[in-house]
């Protein structure tokens, strides 16, 4: 067994053997080829969702106009048959698209498997390398967080949803996009929680100078929530802290809004602290009203 201190080398058992490492490449590039063409294909299905969106309202005012021409009542007809045919076409496509999640979930156990021995093959040669979640993670917490968001606002439950598909779901600055949206289910959440009128009112805060003497700080706004929302003294503190942190690190969100390169693994740290923390203050909100 290779321990750190070792200098010595894996000497790989016969000539021409391929490297771990570039075999992951390999994979790597596969799976990045496979997912531009996903992108593709979602993007053309998803402006094909909007051309059918826009004939659907041409043919509610052709279904609401009066046909007295036979001419054009057989040319009516006929273009409907037509639009019965090519739902005919979509649906047999779309149960043809289906058998693609057998595929997509061999993907996922093949890897989270590779993971796993990769895993215990490291810890053999005492290497120091921890094996992460996602940077967002889909969980089961992250479903009940949708579901409870969902409660309080549809559109902040579908913008919060949006979350990971910007950041797996494209090859455009993902990070960027992704950071964009969880910024925005952020704000929208605390605005909820501590509206500017109840936060004013309250004695977390304080008039201005300048030109905005009614602004409400977020800081304001957390403090607010904090003690409006969460009961329990231990959770209370915990949650303090972890949103004066966050406050902290929030002008790593706001880079989302700077032009130039975004440094990725800062962004995905934002991101995976900022999932964590939502789920704390949903979980101990939902806990608190039971």
């Amino acid at each position: 067994m290779i321990s750190k201190e070792n200098d010595s080398k894996v000497s790989y058992p016969e000539k021409g053997y391929e490297r771990p490492d570039q075999i992951v490449g390999d994979i790597i590039n596969n799976l990045n080829e496979l997912h531009r063409e996903f992108i593709k294909s979602s993007m053309e299905i998803g402006q094909a969702v909007e051309k059918y969106g826009k004939l659907q309202n041409c043919w509610k005012q052709l279904d609401e106009s009066k046909i007295n021409n036979p001419f054009l009542y057989q040319l009516y007809k006929n273009s409907s048959d037509f639009l019965s045919t090519a739902r005919d076409e979509i649906i047999a496509q779309k149960r043809q698209a289906e058998r693609l999640d057998i595929f997509i979930d061999k993907i996922s156990r093949t890897t989270d498997l590779i993971s796993a021995s990769t895993g215990s093959t490291v810890s053999m040669f005492n290497l120091d390398y921890v094996f992460d979640d996602p940077t967002f993670d889909t969980h089961d917490r992250f479903q009940q967080t949708t579901h409870y968001l969902e409660k309080l606002d549809p559109s902040l439950a579908r913008t919060y949803k949006s979350i990971p598909e910007n950041l797996y779901c494209t090859n455009s600055d993902p990070a960027r996009s992704a950071l964009f949206m969880i910024r925005q289910s952020f704000d929208h959440l605390f605005n909820i929680l501590a509206p500017d009128e109840d936060v004013r009112k309250s004695v977390f805060w304080k008039r201005k100078n300048g030109d905005h003497p009614n602004q409400v700080t977020r800081s304001e706004r957390f403090n607010y929530a904090l003690n409006k929302h969460v009961t329990d003294t231990t959770t209370k503190s915990m949650l303090s802290a972890s949103t004066k942190h966050m406050l902290t690190i929030y002008n790593e969100l706001n880079s989302a809004h700077k032009r130039g390169k975004l440094d990725e693994s800062k962004a995905k740290a934002a991101l995976k602290e900022m999932q964590v923390l939502i789920e704390r203050w949903i979980e101990n909100i939902q806990n608190n009203h039971e």
